[in-house]
Protein backbone atom coordinates (compact mmCIF):
# COMPACT_ATOMS: atom_id res chain seq x y z
CA UNK A 1 0.00 0.00 0.00
CA UNK A 2 0.64 3.59 -0.81
CA UNK A 3 0.08 5.89 2.39
CA UNK A 4 0.48 9.21 -0.17
CA UNK A 5 -1.71 7.55 -2.39
CA UNK A 6 -3.97 6.62 -0.02
CA UNK A 7 -4.23 10.57 1.55
CA UNK A 8 -4.42 11.46 -2.23
CA UNK A 9 -7.48 9.21 -2.79
CA UNK A 10 -9.48 9.74 0.89
CA UNK A 11 -8.79 13.57 0.41
CA UNK A 12 -10.70 13.54 -3.12
CA UNK A 13 -13.78 11.64 -2.60
CA UNK A 14 -16.92 13.30 -2.22
CA UNK A 15 -20.10 12.17 -0.24
CA UNK A 16 -22.12 9.51 -2.31
CA UNK A 17 -19.47 9.12 -4.75
CA UNK A 18 -20.11 5.53 -6.30
CA UNK A 19 -16.54 2.90 -6.26
CA UNK A 20 -16.63 0.56 -8.77
CA UNK A 21 -13.50 -2.27 -9.03
CA UNK A 22 -12.49 -4.80 -10.97
CA UNK A 23 -13.68 -8.61 -10.22
CA UNK A 24 -11.07 -11.09 -10.89
CA UNK A 25 -13.24 -13.43 -13.35
CA UNK A 26 -13.49 -10.57 -15.67
CA UNK A 27 -10.11 -9.82 -15.87
CA UNK A 28 -8.34 -12.96 -16.29
CA UNK A 29 -11.13 -14.77 -18.35
CA UNK A 30 -11.79 -12.50 -21.56
CA UNK A 31 -15.03 -15.16 -22.51
CA UNK A 32 -16.97 -13.45 -19.79
CA UNK A 33 -18.49 -9.89 -20.95
CA UNK A 34 -17.64 -6.80 -19.07
CA UNK A 35 -15.14 -5.85 -16.78
CA UNK A 36 -16.86 -4.12 -13.70
CA UNK A 37 -17.19 -7.14 -10.44
CA UNK A 38 -17.78 -4.81 -7.03
CA UNK A 39 -19.90 -1.62 -6.48
CA UNK A 40 -19.67 0.52 -2.76
CA UNK A 41 -21.03 3.34 -2.14
CA UNK A 42 -18.79 6.47 -0.10
CA UNK A 43 -20.60 7.91 2.81
CA UNK A 44 -18.54 10.87 3.80
CA UNK A 45 -16.82 12.16 6.45
CA UNK A 46 -18.20 13.93 9.40
CA UNK A 47 -17.94 17.30 8.67
CA UNK A 48 -19.69 15.67 4.78
CA UNK A 49 -22.80 13.83 7.40
CA UNK A 50 -22.73 17.44 9.15
CA UNK A 51 -23.24 19.58 6.35
CA UNK A 52 -26.57 17.15 5.05
CA UNK A 53 -27.91 17.50 8.60
CA UNK A 54 -27.21 13.97 9.82
CA UNK A 55 -24.48 14.08 12.59
CA UNK A 56 -25.50 16.73 14.92
CA UNK A 57 -24.51 15.61 17.85
CA UNK A 58 -20.54 16.13 18.55
CA UNK A 59 -20.27 12.98 20.88
CA UNK A 60 -21.74 9.82 19.99
CA UNK A 61 -22.75 9.31 23.67
CA UNK A 62 -26.68 7.65 23.39
CA UNK A 63 -27.51 7.76 27.26
CA UNK A 64 -27.28 11.64 27.32
CA UNK A 65 -31.49 12.32 26.16
CA UNK A 66 -29.64 14.26 22.84
CA UNK A 67 -29.73 12.16 19.75
CA UNK A 68 -29.57 13.21 15.98
CA UNK A 69 -30.57 11.34 13.03
CA UNK A 70 -27.34 9.74 12.68
CA UNK A 71 -27.85 8.81 16.19
CA UNK A 72 -31.24 7.48 16.09
CA UNK A 73 -30.15 5.38 11.91
CA UNK A 74 -27.58 3.45 14.55
CA UNK A 75 -29.69 2.36 16.90
CA UNK A 76 -32.52 0.97 14.29
CA UNK A 77 -29.85 -0.85 12.54
CA UNK A 78 -28.24 -2.91 15.81
CA UNK A 79 -31.87 -3.67 17.15
CA UNK A 80 -33.09 -5.53 13.67
CA UNK A 81 -33.89 -9.35 14.05
CA UNK A 82 -33.83 -11.70 11.33
CA UNK A 83 -35.99 -15.13 11.58
CA UNK A 84 -33.79 -16.91 9.17
CA UNK A 85 -30.26 -15.44 8.92
CA UNK A 86 -27.77 -13.27 11.28
CA UNK A 87 -29.20 -9.98 12.99
CA UNK A 88 -27.92 -6.73 11.63
CA UNK A 89 -25.93 -6.61 14.73
CA UNK A 90 -24.00 -9.62 13.70
CA UNK A 91 -22.96 -8.44 10.72
CA UNK A 92 -21.73 -4.67 12.21
CA UNK A 93 -20.15 -6.15 15.23
CA UNK A 94 -17.83 -8.33 12.26
CA UNK A 95 -15.83 -5.06 11.40
CA UNK A 96 -16.23 -3.17 14.75
CA UNK A 97 -14.13 -6.86 16.03
CA UNK A 98 -11.32 -5.50 13.57
CA UNK A 99 -11.23 -2.12 14.43
CA UNK A 100 -10.91 -3.08 18.19
CA UNK A 101 -8.36 -5.15 17.18
CA UNK A 102 -6.14 -1.66 14.80
CA UNK A 103 -7.28 0.33 17.62
CA UNK A 104 -6.44 -0.28 21.13
CA UNK A 105 -7.44 2.51 22.22
CA UNK A 106 -11.13 2.07 21.49
CA UNK A 107 -11.27 -1.11 24.18
CA UNK A 108 -12.55 0.77 27.38
CA UNK A 109 -15.23 1.88 25.28
CA UNK A 110 -15.95 -1.29 24.34
CA UNK A 111 -15.47 -2.69 27.87
CA UNK A 112 -17.82 0.33 28.95
CA UNK A 113 -20.57 -0.48 26.11
CA UNK A 114 -20.52 -4.62 25.83
CA UNK A 115 -23.71 -4.23 24.10
CA UNK A 116 -22.71 -1.72 22.12
CA UNK A 117 -25.91 -0.23 22.50
CA UNK A 118 -24.51 2.88 24.77
CA UNK A 119 -22.31 4.90 22.20
CA UNK A 120 -22.93 5.31 18.43
CA UNK A 121 -20.17 3.16 16.74
CA UNK A 122 -21.16 4.49 13.20
CA UNK A 123 -19.68 7.52 14.06
CA UNK A 124 -16.67 6.07 15.86
CA UNK A 125 -16.55 4.36 12.89
CA UNK A 126 -15.97 7.27 10.88
CA UNK A 127 -13.83 8.90 13.02
CA UNK A 128 -11.67 6.45 12.63
CA UNK A 129 -11.53 6.00 8.89
CA UNK A 130 -14.70 3.67 7.75
CA UNK A 131 -16.32 5.71 4.71
CA UNK A 132 -17.34 2.98 2.66
CA UNK A 133 -20.89 0.82 2.48
CA UNK A 134 -20.17 -2.16 0.88
CA UNK A 135 -22.29 -5.37 0.62
CA UNK A 136 -20.01 -8.26 0.90
CA UNK A 137 -20.30 -12.30 1.78
CA UNK A 138 -20.71 -11.01 5.39
CA UNK A 139 -22.69 -8.91 4.87
CA UNK A 140 -23.54 -4.79 4.28
CA UNK A 141 -20.16 -3.04 6.01
CA UNK A 142 -19.12 -0.02 6.53
CA UNK A 143 -15.56 -0.24 5.82
CA UNK A 144 -12.05 1.85 5.02
CA UNK A 145 -11.02 2.73 1.74
CA UNK A 146 -7.81 0.49 2.30
CA UNK A 147 -9.56 -2.59 1.19
CA UNK A 148 -9.99 -1.24 -2.33
CA UNK A 149 -6.08 0.00 -2.45
CA UNK A 150 -5.24 -3.87 -2.78
CA UNK A 151 -6.94 -4.19 -6.76
CA UNK A 152 -6.01 -3.49 -10.29
CA UNK A 153 -8.48 -1.27 -11.42
CA UNK A 154 -10.69 1.41 -9.46
CA UNK A 155 -13.07 3.71 -10.65
CA UNK A 156 -14.75 6.53 -8.66
CA UNK A 157 -18.00 7.98 -10.71
CA UNK A 158 -19.49 11.54 -8.64
CA UNK A 159 -23.23 12.65 -9.23
CA UNK A 160 -23.77 15.84 -10.17
CA UNK A 161 -25.02 18.50 -8.06
CA UNK A 162 -28.17 20.68 -9.58
CA UNK A 163 -26.74 23.52 -7.79
CA UNK A 164 -23.31 23.51 -9.54
CA UNK A 165 -24.57 21.80 -12.62
CA UNK A 166 -27.99 21.61 -14.05
CA UNK A 167 -27.02 18.93 -16.57
CA UNK A 168 -30.47 19.01 -18.42
CA UNK A 169 -31.80 17.80 -14.94
CA UNK A 170 -29.78 14.91 -14.83
CA UNK A 171 -28.67 15.88 -11.26
CA UNK A 172 -29.37 15.43 -7.74
CA UNK A 173 -30.52 18.62 -5.41
CA UNK A 174 -28.94 19.03 -1.90
CA UNK A 175 -32.19 17.38 -0.50
CA UNK A 176 -32.10 14.42 -2.49
CA UNK A 177 -28.22 13.80 -1.64
CA UNK A 178 -29.45 13.83 2.03
CA UNK A 179 -32.15 11.20 1.40
CA UNK A 180 -29.67 9.35 -0.29
CA UNK A 181 -27.21 8.94 2.55
CA UNK A 182 -30.22 7.90 4.85
CA UNK A 183 -30.75 5.25 2.51
CA UNK A 184 -27.46 3.97 2.67
CA UNK A 185 -26.88 3.97 5.76
CA UNK A 186 -30.15 2.08 6.26
CA UNK A 187 -28.52 -0.91 4.32
CA UNK A 188 -25.76 -1.11 7.25
CA UNK A 189 -26.09 -5.11 8.92
CA UNK A 190 -28.64 -6.50 6.25
CA UNK A 191 -27.10 -9.98 4.52
CA UNK A 192 -26.03 -10.93 1.49
CA UNK A 193 -28.62 -11.68 -1.30
CA UNK A 194 -27.32 -14.90 -2.56
CA UNK A 195 -30.31 -14.88 -4.84
CA UNK A 196 -28.91 -11.66 -6.51
CA UNK A 197 -32.70 -9.92 -6.50
CA UNK A 198 -33.25 -6.56 -6.74
CA UNK A 199 -37.12 -6.87 -6.22
CA UNK A 200 -36.60 -7.27 -2.92
CA UNK A 201 -34.44 -5.20 0.10
CA UNK A 202 -34.88 -7.68 2.88
CA UNK A 203 -30.98 -8.78 1.16
CA UNK A 204 -28.88 -6.98 -1.07
CA UNK A 205 -25.75 -7.38 -3.14
CA UNK A 206 -22.81 -4.69 -4.02
CA UNK A 207 -24.92 -3.53 -7.19
CA UNK A 208 -27.90 -2.96 -5.46
CA UNK A 209 -26.26 -0.51 -2.99
CA UNK A 210 -26.64 2.10 -5.73
CA UNK A 211 -29.68 0.80 -7.06
CA UNK A 212 -31.75 1.23 -3.62
CA UNK A 213 -29.68 4.45 -2.28
CA UNK A 214 -30.49 6.75 -5.60
CA UNK A 215 -34.14 6.20 -5.39
CA UNK A 216 -34.92 9.43 -7.50
CA UNK A 217 -37.77 8.85 -9.88
CA UNK A 218 -36.19 9.77 -13.07
CA UNK A 219 -33.15 7.74 -12.73
CA UNK A 220 -33.71 4.36 -14.04
CA UNK A 221 -31.20 1.32 -13.99
CA UNK A 222 -30.78 -1.37 -16.46
CA UNK A 223 -31.42 -4.79 -14.78
CA UNK A 224 -31.18 -8.24 -16.03
CA UNK A 225 -33.17 -11.70 -15.32
CA UNK A 226 -31.93 -13.47 -11.87
CA UNK A 227 -31.07 -16.28 -11.52
CA UNK A 228 -34.38 -17.05 -9.75
CA UNK A 229 -36.17 -15.16 -12.62
CA UNK A 230 -36.99 -11.77 -11.12
CA UNK A 231 -34.52 -8.73 -11.83
CA UNK A 232 -30.84 -8.73 -10.83
CA UNK A 233 -28.49 -5.69 -11.69
CA UNK A 234 -24.66 -6.00 -12.10
CA UNK A 235 -21.54 -3.42 -11.59
CA UNK A 236 -21.03 -3.18 -15.13
CA UNK A 237 -25.20 -1.93 -15.47
CA UNK A 238 -24.43 0.44 -12.56
CA UNK A 239 -21.33 1.98 -14.54
CA UNK A 240 -23.99 2.58 -17.50
CA UNK A 241 -24.94 5.58 -15.78
CA UNK A 242 -21.59 7.46 -16.08
CA UNK A 243 -20.95 6.00 -20.04
CA UNK A 244 -22.08 9.45 -21.54
CA UNK A 245 -21.72 12.72 -21.30
CA UNK A 246 -24.38 14.51 -19.41
CA UNK A 247 -25.68 11.96 -18.01
CA UNK A 248 -26.36 11.40 -13.63
CA UNK A 249 -22.70 10.31 -12.80
CA UNK A 250 -19.27 11.12 -14.37
CA UNK A 251 -15.87 9.53 -13.64
CA UNK A 252 -13.50 11.91 -11.64
CA UNK A 253 -11.03 9.03 -11.25
CA UNK A 254 -9.87 5.80 -12.38
CA UNK A 255 -6.83 3.60 -11.65
CA UNK A 256 -6.36 0.97 -14.36
CA UNK A 257 -3.47 -1.74 -13.77
CA UNK A 258 -2.21 -0.68 -10.65
CA UNK A 259 -1.60 3.01 -11.92
CA UNK A 260 -3.42 6.66 -11.50
CA UNK A 261 -4.86 7.60 -15.03
CA UNK A 262 -3.64 11.06 -15.73
CA UNK A 263 -6.47 12.94 -17.21
CA UNK A 264 -6.12 15.32 -20.10
CA UNK A 265 -9.72 16.58 -19.62
CA UNK A 266 -12.84 15.43 -18.45
CA UNK A 267 -13.45 14.21 -22.42
CA UNK A 268 -10.75 12.22 -21.78
CA UNK A 269 -11.16 10.23 -18.81
CA UNK A 270 -15.03 9.53 -19.92
CA UNK A 271 -13.45 8.00 -22.83
CA UNK A 272 -11.04 5.68 -20.88
CA UNK A 273 -13.38 4.67 -18.60
CA UNK A 274 -15.52 3.57 -21.88
CA UNK A 275 -13.06 1.40 -22.95
CA UNK A 276 -12.34 -0.46 -19.87
CA UNK A 277 -16.34 -1.02 -19.19
CA UNK A 278 -16.76 -2.05 -22.31
CA UNK A 279 -13.56 -4.00 -22.20
CA UNK A 280 -11.13 -2.42 -25.23
CA UNK A 281 -8.39 -2.88 -23.02
CA UNK A 282 -6.60 -2.63 -26.50
CA UNK A 283 -7.81 1.09 -26.64
CA UNK A 284 -7.18 1.76 -22.72
CA UNK A 285 -3.73 0.55 -23.60
CA UNK A 286 -2.97 3.11 -27.01
CA UNK A 287 -4.85 6.06 -24.48
CA UNK A 288 -3.09 5.74 -21.46
CA UNK A 289 0.31 4.31 -21.73
CA UNK A 290 -0.39 1.56 -18.90
CA UNK A 291 0.14 -2.11 -19.76
CA UNK A 292 -2.92 -3.75 -19.85
CA UNK A 293 -1.80 -6.98 -18.90
CA UNK A 294 -2.82 -7.96 -15.67
CA UNK A 295 0.15 -9.65 -13.69
CA UNK A 296 -0.73 -9.41 -10.34
CA UNK A 297 -4.14 -9.87 -8.50
CA UNK A 298 -4.59 -9.09 -4.71
CA UNK A 299 -8.34 -9.50 -4.43
CA UNK A 300 -10.20 -10.12 -1.59
CA UNK A 301 -11.60 -13.40 -0.53
CA UNK A 302 -15.14 -11.05 0.59
CA UNK A 303 -16.12 -10.27 -3.32
CA UNK A 304 -16.56 -14.06 -3.86
CA UNK A 305 -19.52 -15.72 -2.81
CA UNK A 306 -18.06 -18.98 -1.03
CA UNK A 307 -14.78 -19.94 0.09
CA UNK A 308 -15.26 -22.63 -2.48
CA UNK A 309 -15.12 -20.53 -5.14
CA UNK A 310 -12.04 -18.54 -4.20
CA UNK A 311 -10.25 -21.56 -3.64
CA UNK A 312 -11.47 -22.72 -7.08
CA UNK A 313 -10.22 -19.40 -8.46
CA UNK A 314 -6.45 -19.07 -6.67
CA UNK A 315 -6.35 -22.72 -7.99
CA UNK A 316 -7.14 -21.65 -11.84
CA UNK A 317 -5.40 -18.42 -11.81
CA UNK A 318 -3.30 -18.12 -8.89
CA UNK A 319 -0.21 -19.87 -10.25
CA UNK A 320 -0.66 -18.29 -13.92
CA UNK A 321 -1.00 -14.63 -12.61
CA UNK A 322 2.24 -15.16 -9.85
CA UNK A 323 4.65 -16.74 -12.67
CA UNK A 324 3.34 -13.93 -15.32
Amino acid sequence: NDPQRYKSLVKNMRALDIILEKTPFRATDRFIPGHWGHVAIWLGTKSELKEHGLWLQEDYDLTDGSRDLFDKIYETQVSIKVDDDHDYKENILEVLRHLLEEEPSLRPLAREDREFNKYNWFKIMVLHGHHIVEALRPGVQLNTMNHFLEIDDFAVLRPHYCEKSFNDGKCFTKEERTQFLKNSLYQIGKNYDFNFDANTEARIVCSELAFIAFDKKELTWETSKSIIGGQSISPDQVALKADEKGDYFRPVHIIYNGDNVKAENEAFLLDVFNAITSSDYDKAQRMTGINKDYNTHNIRPELFTSNIRYAMWKLKYGRKLNND
